[in-house]
């Protein structure tokens, strides 16, 4: 019976793939309300063959504050690791953690000291490129920033969207000696004294998922979980409102069913699927 459903996944997925690449490149569907309505209980595995019957998008599992409905599978990454490439490129061998930071939900930007804030990009598409924002603020701030100008998160999760700012083979400069053995996602917001929205619940549980079974291992912190991780003794990051024991809790619970009965090859389908630009 299991052999049965690994093979049904796996042709699924097949079919997924093919049908979301165009000779011009991906093409995701942004309908999030498929009309049909499903269990909450759902694991991803399940999910999965329930999207490929469903034919529209994939199954919605739950809603928002707001009452949109949000597919289990319905999180894309955008790729913008090339307009924010810091030309500062260090290898990442074997990446053994997912670290979580908070970021913002502002950047200390004085008038006159940050080239992105004020130059017309920034200007003319601010609301839409906060993360190129951001990116710019690391790269113009290095003693600010402390990271000597390089992006130190390779994504992150913004209010209402997910953005790949690394490539899972390149260090990011995020938790000093953790650096070299560690993938980092920042979410913005301020988690000591916030809770993160439902789309950043959501997309910090996948995400974390997803880059657990790149590394086939579940190991998930928060930065300043993780012994001299930071100077600053006193900070608190993501903060105690991420519940981060939830989201160890979850990947937890996902994390070996998916990698028994995908296998490797499956779940590189669906970190290309989600958009993840793998190395």
């Amino acid at each position: 019976m299991l052999r049965e459903l690994y093979q049904w996944v796996r042709a699924a997925l097949q079919y997924l793939l093919q049908q979301t690449r165009t000779p011009q490149g991906r093409v995701y569907s942004t309908a999030l309300n498929c009309g049909r309505t499903y269990p909450s209980s759902l694991t991803p595995l399940e999910s999965i063959v329930l999207m490929e019957a469903a034919g529209d998008g994939g199954p919605v599992v739950d809603s928002d504050s707001t009452g949109k409905t949000i597919s289990m599978l319905d999180l894309h990454v955008e790729d913008i690791t090339q307009a924010a490439c810091d030309g500062k490129y260090k290898v990442l061998i074997k990446p053994e953690k997912v670290v979580i930071h908070r970021i913002g939900p502002e950047l200390d930007c004085r008038e006159g000291d940050c080239t992105y804030c004020n130059g017309d990009e920034s200007k003319e598409n601010k609301e839409h490129s906060w993360a190129l924002h951001m990116c710019r603020w690391f790269q113009t701030h290095p003693r600010l920033s402390r990271t000597g100008g390089e992006n130190p998160y390779h994504f992150l999760v913004d209010y209402d969207n997910t953005k790949q700012i690394l490539h899972l083979d390149e260090c990011g400069a995020h938790a000093r000696r953790w650096n070299v053995k560690s993938l980092a996602i920042a979410v913005r917001g301020d988690f000591r004294y916030n809770y993160p929205n439902e789309y950043q619940k959501k997309a910090v549980r996948e995400l974390s998922l997803l880059l657990c079974l790149h590394m086939n291992r579940a190991d998930l912190w928060g930065h300043t979980e993780l012994h001299n991780s930071t100077k600053d003794v006193g900070k608190s990051c993501p903060g105690t409102l991420m519940r981060m024991e939830q989201v160890r809790q979850y990947v937890g619970d996902e994390f070996r069913p998916l990698r028994e009965e995908l296998g490797g090859d499956a779940a590189v389908g669906i970190m290309e699927w989600h958009g993840i630009v793998l190395p």
